[in-house]
């Protein structure tokens, strides 16, 4: 036992001692831990509904740790969200009498992408501009751990019968940011032509996702992504024409197998239920115009007060008649008959936060993505990364319209973004300064 003592002694002063006192080193493992935990709880595996409650919890109190404890500064945009967003749309919460577990949810909601923003903030800018792209690489290999075990779940429920394309069942593990990373990156050449054949199965994926699953939200995503793709990375007609066509193929090829008209048909639904809403063409489109009317409906009720702060967080949406909610999970109903929960990220926003939620929001997204925009940026690894960013808001700004889970209650989106805030600040100031 003395000599195992002695050998632990001399390796912890050798070794374990300089690395623990170096905070970048525990700041690295930190961030690690954060985005492993996160990317585990928010995939395709499910977990417990009060699992991911409490994990939100958890990094809620991570900003007041940091400033107590480690007496580290918590960045602006996460308090100005806390005390005029958060904390006025809970108190309002509790004055019309929300059910406790739907105010407290909607707050951390809110908050989420400001907690991982600052987080990132707060933890990466211990770091190196070196160790920033060693943490991004590592995350590129976690991101491709958890899609290639999608694939084998895929390819195992084909094996055993299930059909190829299931309406949101079985779709591969891929994530809006990393497959435009991946496309600048496999475009631009950046790294070794070993990794560019797995950036090209990724970004084939991501094409063949919204058709696998039969998502009209998933195409417009795709859609929406390549556009910004084509317009801001590669910038040349005749190849942007050429990935247009390739971008189709797959659909129209697709569409050819029985159960590819599956998207086809809600595509077609979709467009028909917009085109004359009294006629119910698709459950799931009926349900969310019957929303947004049902919240313009509120706010014009209690209308000028109701602009402001909305309901409050803990709000629930209620029906005179309708027989049919389309794509709401049954833990969103409550006793009172209200349901908790809106498709359409613009209606949640002004139902649960008001004006002045929607307006923050998008104003935190807006500074972000014209601060990187402010100088171009010479180191390609970098410049793609700062490149990816802007166009990532975009996307998942329109993605909320359709489900808001892409900046709405999404930690990793506000942890993203701060990765690249500190690349290109420490490129270009050579310290954070935002």
């Amino acid at each position: 036992m003395i000599v195992l003592k002695k050998i632990f002694d001399n390796f912890y002063k050798e070794h374990l001692e300089v690395f623990i006192n170096e905070k970048y080193h525990v700041m690295f493992f930190v961030s690690l831990i954060i985005f492993l935990s996160n990317k585990i709880l928010f995939s395709n595996f499910n977990f417990n509904t009060q699992v991911n409650f409490m994990y939100n919890l958890i990094l809620f109190l991570s900003p007041i740790v940091f400033y107590f404890v480690f007496n580290l500064k918590v960045n602006s945009w996460l308090f100005f969200a806390f005390f005029f967003v958060a904390c006025p749309s809970s108190i309002i919460g509790f004055h019309n009498n929300y059910i406790f577990y739907d105010i407290l949810s909607d707050f951390i909601r809110y908050l989420a992408p400001f907690i991982g923003y600052s987080c990132g903030i707060i933890i990466l800018s211990y770091l190196k501009l070196k160790e920033i792209k060693l943490f991004l690489i590592i995350i590129f290999f976690v991101e491709f751990i958890f899609y290639f075990i999608s694939l084998f779940n895929k390819l195992s429920s084909i094996a055993s019968g299930a059909p190829l394309i299931q309406y949101a069942k079985n779709g591969l593990e891929v994530n809006i940011f990393f497959f435009i990373l991946f496309f600048a990156f496999y475009y631009k050449n950046i790294l070794f032509k070993f990794y560019n054949n797995f950036f090209l199965i990724y970004i084939f994926s991501f094409i063949l996702n919204p058709i696998l699953v039969a998502s009209k939200t998933k195409i417009v995503i795709l859609f929406i992504a390549f556009i910004y793709i084509l317009k801001n990375i590669i910038r040349n007609n005749t190849i942007s024409l050429l990935l247009l066509f390739l971008f189709f193929l797959p659909i129209i090829f697709l569409s050819y197998i029985t159960e590819g008209n599956l998207l086809l048909d809600r595509i077609i639904n979709f467009f028909n239920q917009i085109i004359y809403p009294t006629i119910r063409y698709d459950n799931s489109t009926s349900y969310r115009l019957l929303e947004i009317r049902q919240v313009y409906q509120n706010i014009s009720e209690h209308f000028p007060l109701s602009i402001f702060y909305g309901f409050g967080s803990g709000s629930l949406v209620t029906f005179d008649k309708y027989d049919y909610i389309g794509g709401v999970h049954l833990e969103n109903f409550r006793e009172s008959g209200g349901v908790h929960h809106i498709f359409n990220s613009v209606a949640m926003y002004i139902n649960r936060y008001g004006m002045i939620g929607l307006i923050f929001i998008i104003i935190f997204l807006l500074k972000v993505k014209s601060y990187l925009e402010k100088n171009k940026i010479e180191d390609l690894f970098s410049n793609c990364v700062i490149t990816t960013i802007p166009i990532y808001i975009i996307v998942s700004f329109v993605a909320d319209f359709f489900v808001p889970v892409h900046i709405y209650a999404n930690f990793h989106f506000g942890f993203i973004l701060s990765v690249g805030v500190l690349i290109f600040d420490k490129i270009v100031y050579s310290s954070s300064n935002y």
